[in-house]
């Protein structure tokens, strides 16, 4: 409670010391024939500066990927593959659970014929939104967003629309769970209850509009998310920041460079740091062989739309470098990890101490 009184009630473009675990997807770098020919991705955990990572997962044959924290610290959720179908084809994926150390995995949504993915914690840690594909009305499969409880039990459809639904994100507050639908022709990030009614629409677009992976930041005031084709079907993925009311959407990674300069540095997957100063996500760069990916955090803004100018500005610039998008040298984004192979961050609320204190004097 001291140290609370100590903090500043509002994020700070300047991190000066990040805390909590980032767990990321690392793809390996040996093929395999369990995944395509291709290496296959494991989970690692790594610190909040990028050292101490991790392989929490080690299977070289197996993919792994979408991890989330559980709001405690203790768990891990995660997209892994099914078992086998009926009919005996192939496994479908399924969200998998499992300690913060890699042990104890556990499938909860081992439903054959069934592809489950994209889990979201509640607040509470007692139920776990995830995406299902099913049977559509217009189309083959369609997505739709289901509850169940932490231990897989008690699943429930919340959209049951004929269109997709995608990219579930709880609230912290636990009363909004955001995600990106198909609405007015486009994928537009829309805002519903827990219990799928009362949906609004937080980022209106229009038929050429892509919006995805919402993240909300920690006082749920704001969510990012990553935004394409704005005009242009060929244009990067940004990252951008919207008000929980749907005001201010705001660019927080400006793409500048003209038509002929593209493909370009990709942007995606935004998550927000548990003390709401910064944010991660995976920057890609088509134009190096392999589209290599890393992890990289930058200043999370304070209000939307961020301050234009002075030391409080806290909306990262870019300028054109090599042929792809390059961060300018005085903003204050910083790699994360330098292997050209990670992606898909993750970062943990830091636990809490619970170790009692020792009385030293009276």
């Amino acid at each position: 409670f001291l140290a609370s009184g100590l903090l500043s009630t509002e994020p700070s473009a300047q991190t000066t010391s990040p805390e909590g675990k980032i767990v990321f997807v690392k793809q390996g770098t040996e093929p395999s024939n369990k995944c395509d020919g291709q290496p296959c991705a494991d989970l690692w955990v790594m610190d909040a500066d990028g050292t101490n990572q991790t392989n929490l997962t080690n299977t070289p044959d197996t993919n792994e990927g979408q991890p989330a924290w559980s709001p405690d610290g203790t768990k891990i959720a995660f997209t892994g593959p099914g078992e086998l179908n009926e009919d005996g084809s192939g496994g479908l994926g399924d969200i998998y659970v499992m300690d913060a150390d890699g042990t104890n995995r556990t499938n909860l949504t081992d439903t054959p014929d069934f592809l489950e993915y994209r889990a979201s914690w509640a607040p509470s840690g007692a139920q776990l939104t995830f995406v299902r594909e099913v049977p559509g009305q217009i189309i083959s499969e369609q997505s739709d967003i289901f509850v169940m409880d932490a231990n897989g039990e008690n699943a429930n459809n919340l959209t049951q629309t004929d269109a997709n639904e995608d990219d579930p994100a709880w609230a912290p507050d636990g009363t909004k769970i955001a995600f990106s639908g198909v609405r007015n022709s486009g994928s537009e990030i829309v805002t519903m209850d827990p219990n799928g009614q009362n949906e609004t629409i937080l980022s209106g677009d229009s038929f050429e509009g892509a919006d995805r992976a919402p993240d909300w930041s920690p006082d749920s005031t704001k969510v990012v998310f990553q935004k394409q084709c704005q005009g242009v079907c060929s244009d990067a993925w940004e990252i951008w920041g919207v008000n929980r009311d749907g005001s201010q959407d705001t660019n927080l990674t400006p793409n500048d460079l003209s038509e002929e300069d593209r493909p370009v540095t990709q942007h995606t997957g935004p998550s927000w740091s548990p003390d709401g100063s910064e944010i991660t996500f995976t920057r890609t760069r088509p134009s190096v062989e392999g589209g290599q990916s890393d992890i990289y955090a930058m200043p999370a803004p304070a209000t939307l739309p961020p301050p234009a100018t002075g030391e409080s500005a806290s909306t990262t610039t870019m300028e054109q470098g090599e042929g792809v998008m390059a961060f300018a040298e005085t903003t204050l984004v910083r790699p994360l990890t330098t292997d050209g192979l990670s992606s898909e961050p993750d970062w943990a609320d830091t636990s809490a101490d619970t170790t009692p204190p020792e009385v030293k004097s009276t």
